[in-house]
């Protein structure tokens, strides 16, 4: 659970091995504080944006293995 002064929510995050890589599997609910989730959804795909730019961020700065 996460609970911050804007956004509340869930992350379930699982990571698992795939043919010699790495596969990972996001879901999150979110809320934001004060305001009806109808509401809340207009923000959907600028909180998708930041987590997508951050994991790719994340991935970008890994080297393989070996």
């Amino acid at each position: 659970m996460k609970v911050g002064r804007v956004f509340g929510g869930t992350i379930t995050v699982r990571l698992s091995d795939v043919d010699g890589g790495s596969r990972l599997d996001w879901h999150q609910t979110y809320s934001v504080h004060g305001l009806p989730d109808i509401v809340a959804w207009l923000a959907v795909p600028l909180v998708r944006a930041g987590y997508v730019r951050t994991l790719s961020r994340i991935i970008g700065s890994q080297e393989p293995a070996g």
